[in-house]
């Protein structure tokens, strides 16, 4: 690995580094940090003051015990395990309903970036929604209309709850194919 940019940067005075235990562990962790200058952190949290509703302490407190007990390694050690069954869980899935839909396995990350084989990634977020399967579309992650044609699907389940999302992801691709879209009764749960 190269060296962080950080590095080069010893006393802190112009380089900010920032983290969070978000993706480590889960997206509901709103907690992160920053390192920086002591005049930049003093700025930081004099400006934060007013656009802040609180951080709840009990998550401080938890981040904070993982990092100086050495826990963290071990739960991002756990975390990445889970991560990399839901993946090849949900690969498998989708290769079984969807196999024209194309993808590479990503080596990192929460999700994967899919050619919806042909259709409209706005029309399957769509339609999804009615079958019981909630994906954002490509176009969220573009400009003008960009990635039309894909979907991200995150793989932060696994086993049966993986099989019934790529299920209900076919479903919404057969209704976009066949332009059959209306009358479909919404769905009392969802997979997102």
């Amino acid at each position: 690995m190269p060296r962080p940019v950080c590095a080069f940067d010893p006393a802190g005075a112009t380089v900010l580094t920032v983290g969070s235990a978000s993706k480590a562990f889960w997206a509901g962790m709103r907690i992160g940090w920053v390192r920086a200058a002591p005049d930049v952190i003093r700025s930081l949290v004099a400006a934060r003051a007013y656009a802040d509703l609180g951080t709840p302490v009990l998550e401080q407190l938890g981040v904070d015990w993982l990092m100086r007990t050495g826990g963290w390694d071990e739960a991002v050690a756990l975390r990445r395990e889970q991560a990399r069954r839901n993946r090849d869980e949900m690969v498998a899935a989708l290769h079984r309903e969807l196999p024209d839909w194309e993808f590479e396995i990503p080596h990192g990350g929460l999700t994967l970036w899919v050619r919806a084989g042909g259709l409209s990634g706005s029309r399957l977020a769509e339609v999804g929604e009615r079958v019981g399967v909630r994906v954002p579309s490509g176009p969220r992650f573009g400009v003008d209309g960009a990635f039309e044609g894909y979907v991200r699907l995150p793989f932060t389940v696994g086993g049966p709850v993986a099989e019934e999302a790529a299920a209900r992801l076919a479903a919404a691709a057969r209704l976009v194919r066949t332009g059959v879209t209306t009358g479909t009764e919404a769905p009392r749960t969802f997979v997102a």
